[in-house]
């Protein structure tokens, strides 16, 4: 939702739509991939849901949620957070819902923290910025990711980097198997981790030390996948 999708000849970028409104309940995966819009929902809400948070709502009767991606690329535009805070370029989420495809398509130089696990793709299409995860992951970790940085402060599933094209995945754990598939370009920094040729261990370069440093981590517990 609010993506000018190339598969029916758009360009893949946001595109402003309207809202969507349920008088009943949802089921699991609502918004995912989702970048700008807002949907209303009267009923209950089944977990995980994609790439959504929830603020206030001006509709009595309905609770209301709006994309991460267009919250960090256009702020709250007036709403009030639920379960989580945003503050300029960054945005800290406490809501304790399991969530799918966090930051997708991200294009701004923005910040996201999730405290708690996440599901499904995190981190897809973004061009920028950078989505950490102070919990585990789900598959396709970083699926096209084409810039910016995800970082899972934890294990995730199988198929982290699939289709991979450029940026940074770290994952302080596991990485899982099947680890970039179809990987183009960009760096894997894993605990461990089961890669697909003809991705391979590489050598943890001071370049690379000194990134993970940064991002608080203590770099000899990393291997290198590219």
């Amino acid at each position: 939702m609010g993506t000018d999708l190339v598969y029916f000849g758009g360009n893949g970028r946001d595109l402003n739509v309207g809202d969507v409104y349920v008088d009943g309940n949802v089921d699991s995966r609502m918004g995912i991939s989702m970048t700008r819009g807002r949907i209303y929902i009267k009923g209950t809400i089944k977990e995980p849901v994609g790439n959504v948070v929830q603020v206030k709502s001006d509709v009595k009767g309905y609770k209301k949620f709006r994309s991460i991606t267009d919250i960090m690329s256009n702020g709250l535009e007036n709403d009030s957070p639920m379960g989580f805070q945003a503050n300029g370029n960054q945005m800290i989420v406490d809501d304790g819902m399991v969530k799918d495809t966090v930051g997708a398509r991200l294009d701004v130089e923005g910040k996201i923290t999730i405290n708690g696990n996440v599901d499904l793709s995190t981190g897809i299409l973004m061009r920028k910025g950078s989505v950490r995860v102070n919990g585990d992951a789900g598959k396709n970790t970083g699926a096209l990711l084409n810039g910016g940085t995800v970082i899972i402060n934890g294990n995730a599933d199988d198929f982290t980097g699939i289709d991979m094209i450029h940026g940074n995945i770290v994952v302080n754990g596991n990485a899982g198997k099947f680890m970039a598939a179809n990987k183009r370009d960009g760096n894997i920094l894993a605990h461990s981790g089961n890669p697909i040729p003809p991705t391979t261990e590489k050598t943890v370069t001071n370049s690379d030390q000194q990134f993970l440093i940064g991002l608080g981590f203590n770099p000899r517990k990393f291997k290198k996948f590219n």
